[in-house]
């Protein structure tokens, strides 16, 4: 009787019941203190706990994505344009967003904004031109600009060509240099230039070839 009883009780241990296991799922995201303002120039790493509804954390992907610049799945934010970006960590069907402040980084290049590279000497061209830094945002700077041909009027911002031709426009920034090529061509003829001292005979034609000259003697 003794072995029986002995033999049941070493089955019920045997009998082994499985009990489902349910993966925790995410509840919520908290996305760590960060710096509240970063340069074009730098990149900053983002960092995040995902956790379930119990508060605890859980070790679940975190999806990264930026209102503008780029961020990688490491949560390493590279800026662009200046501004506030958003940051948005995303874990299954959770979202937490946090914002940072991207402000204008050093400059590194010059961009020139001409309507034409065509122009007349009649022509007064605004000067149009402005410092970049590396994600192409606007720096604040004093340009200077220099061209062989005709005068650059820095009080009206403005460049007037006197000769016909290719003319360069050198703009410069400490060590930076942009170039822009311009093509000068006559203004609208102003005066016409005729022969001077022709002597005809009575019942000859002489044909006369006028000059036309702009402002600028063109």
């Amino acid at each position: 009787m003794k072995n029986r009883i002995l033999s049941i009780f070493i089955v019920l241990l045997m009998i082994q019941v499985s009990t489902p296991v349910y993966a925790a799922a995410p509840a919520s995201i908290q996305i760590n203190s960060h710096s509240q303002e970063v340069s074009a120039d730098q990149a900053i790493k983002f960092t995040a706990v995902v956790k379930d509804s119990s508060g605890n954390s859980i070790n679940e992907p975190i999806i990264w994505s930026s209102s503008s610049g780029s961020i990688d799945s490491t949560g390493l934010f590279t800026p662009g344009m200046a501004g506030q970006a958003n940051i948005i960590a995303t874990s299954g069907s959770v979202n937490s967003t946090t914002s940072i402040n991207v402000v204008t980084g050093w400059p590194v290049g010059i961009q020139s904004s001409f309507n034409s590279t065509e122009v007349s000497v009649d022509d007064y061209i605004e000067l149009n031109a402005t410092l970049v830094d590396r994600a192409g945002n606007s720096v604040s700077g004093d340009l200077t600009w220099r061209c062989q041909n005709g005068i650059i009027d820095y009080d009206n911002n403005t460049w007037k060509p006197d000769k016909i031709g290719n003319a360069t426009m050198r703009i410069i920034y400490l060590e930076l240099e942009h170039q822009v090529l311009f093509d000068v061509v006559p203004g609208v003829p102003k005066t016409l230039d005729l022969p001077f001292g022709l002597t005809v005979q009575s019942g000859t034609t002489v044909h006369i070839q006028p000059i036309a000259r702009d402002s600028m003697g063109n």
